[in-house]
């Protein structure tokens, strides 16, 4: 009997899980609050760059000196808005990302996480700032190459609170499969 609860519970949350991947990804009813907005995205893919790995089959590639430039900006917002911590954060995962320069390949973005937990957060928020700006290449993964087909364009959703700024991001491909999602918390 605990096994079928068990199993109920499990197919449960799977259920629940698929049915905010379909909302995040505007199959659904999205509400007054959320806003979508179609981003061109870079077609190919220069080195050195840095990757993500989507939330589905994708991977995001990020041209190095776009992510150091964008990494040194939100440096910068951070401190003009008094936000200490996360300006020294930022500012810390910027060292990281210009020493060593990457050498003619692909960077795993992740693996700074790994160096520095409060870096995870910092990385995804750097990720959504260059999908909106579009300066990423967005590339579906297959089994036997390590780079796939490009995707030219991607759909960003956004939540709004009462001032009318972003609390939420959803990134996904035309065809409805996740590339990133973020809410945005600043400490």
């Amino acid at each position: 009997m605990k096994r079928t609860y068990i199993v109920l519970l499990f197919a449960g949350l799977s259920l629940m899980a698929l049915s905010v991947e379909a909302f995040a990804c505007g199959k659904r009813s999205l509400g007054r609050t959320t806003r979508v907005k179609e981003v061109e995205v870079r077609a190919g893919i220069q080195l050195p760059s840095f990757y993500l790995r989507g939330d589905g089959d994708e991977v995001l590639f990020f041209q190095h000196d776009d992510v150091v430039a964008r990494a040194s900006q939100r440096a910068d917002d951070y401190r003009k808005q008094g936000l200490q911590k996360a300006a020294e954060r930022s500012e810390l995962l910027l060292k990281e990302l210009e020493s060593p320069q990457p050498t003619g390949d692909y960077i795993d973005l992740f693996g700074y996480s790994l160096h520095t937990p409060d870096f995870g957060l910092e990385i995804r928020a750097l990720a959504a700032d260059l999908l909106t700006e579009g300066k990423a290449a967005v590339v579906k993964r297959r089994l036997a190459d390590s780079v796939g087909d490009p995707i030219a364009t991607i759909h960003m959703y956004f939540r709004l609170n009462q001032q009318s700024d972003p609390v939420a991001k959803w990134f996904c491909t035309p065809n409805g499969s996740s590339l990133l999602r973020i809410t945005y918390y600043v400490d």
